[in-house]
């Protein structure tokens, strides 16, 4: 089952409230435009493959209860106007708000009500009944502030921990008409999702104190490259990768980690990353450190997740299934 977060955009008959309020509180110019706050919220949906699951804060290894927004997030929508609209058509107004810690959760259908940081009476307005408008969205997932246009310049946190782990979630420009019902934004990871978990026969006494994605000593991975917007579909493309290093992957629960990586498809020229033979994983346990290399060069991808299963601590190599970032992900057991 995919999940994702939903960003609802749903008209309020009021300015500057999220409250209800009656048809006597609309603003009126002379012109008979109407002038209605147009309010968010953060929602948790459902959708049929082949979409992926979108993200908040991450919880465990799953992408269903796994992922969330736990409250103080930032995200920027741009908006620009299409048919009979009075704002400008080739110019994008982009405001940043805020998601609220409410009432939201990990249930499907659970909401989280969004406050533009600046002030009330200057969030988005429809500007008429008939209006049409063109919007995007762009968030890090976390408290950072993700600026008026969509980064290009992108670098990943080498150390990924606590509640807010930083990636590229992008919702591609869709046109918007009047209504007083919610409209749906989604969002779409950029970035790919490792998760190592090590299970199976490992031996009691045994406990894993950290896991790297890439190895310091002969095989680094990017942590930096630069996105650029799809021109169509829901994904971009990534290019010159660079700034060498590795990850460490955060905690999830015992022995599960996980860490959001740079995408490469193998076709860029310069370094290869994440080929055959490539030490990818190193695991850190009571016992000692193991590490452990890819049977055959990978294929990283924008909003995949990549599972690995490890049920032997001695195992040679590393083998994955390429599957789509949702709590079905269940990899391939080593």
């Amino acid at each position: 089952m995919n999940n994702r977060l939903f960003l609802i955009i749903a008209t309020a008959a009021c300015l500057g409230s999220f409250t209800a309020c009656s048809q006597d509180n609309d603003i009126v110019v002379p012109d008979g435009d109407l002038k209605a706050a147009i309010s968010f919220n953060v929602n948790i949906g459902q959708i049929p493959d082949p979409q992926v699951t979108m993200r908040g804060a991450s919880t465990d290894d799953t992408a269903t209860g796994g992922y969330t927004f736990k409250g103080d997030e930032l995200m920027a929508v741009s908006v620009v106007g299409v048919a009979n609209s009075s704002r400008s058509t080739t110019v994008a107004d982009v405001k940043e708000y805020r998601v609220e810690v409410g009432n939201g959760g990990e249930t499907t259908g659970s909401a989280r009500s969004l406050t533009y940081t600046g002030t009330a009476t200057d969030a988005f307005q429809w500007l008429s009944l008939t209006e049409q408008i063109k919007i995007k969205a762009w968030s890090f997932g976390t408290t950072d502030a993700p600026g008026t246009t969509v980064p290009t310049s992108f670098s990943i946190q080498t150390t990924q921990s606590g509640d807010y782990v930083k990636e590229l979630l992008y919702s591609p420009e869709a046109i918007k008409s009047y209504t007083s019902s919610a409209i749906e934004i989604p969002l779409y990871h950029q970035l790919a999702r490792v998760v190592v978990k090590v299970t199976g026969t490992i031996a009691s006494d045994v406990s894993v104190s950290s896991v790297t994605i890439g190895s310091s000593t002969t095989n680094k991975i990017p942590t930096s490259a630069t996105f650029a917007e799809p021109a169509s579909g829901n994904y971009g493309s990534w290019s010159n990768q660079g700034t060498d290093g590795t990850i460490t992957a955060k905690k999830e629960a015992d022995n599960v980690f996980s860490a959001v990586i740079i995408p490469y498809d193998g076709k860029q020229t310069g370094a290869t990353y994440y080929k055959q033979n490539d030490k990818f994983i190193v695991i850190t346990t009571s016992r000692g450190v193991y590490a452990y290399s890819l049977a055959s060069s990978l294929k990283i991808e924008p909003g995949k997740q990549y599972t690995f299963n490890i049920t032997d601590l001695n195992q040679i190599d590393l083998k994955v299934k390429v599957t789509k970032w949702t709590s079905t992900s269940e990899g391939i057991d080593l």
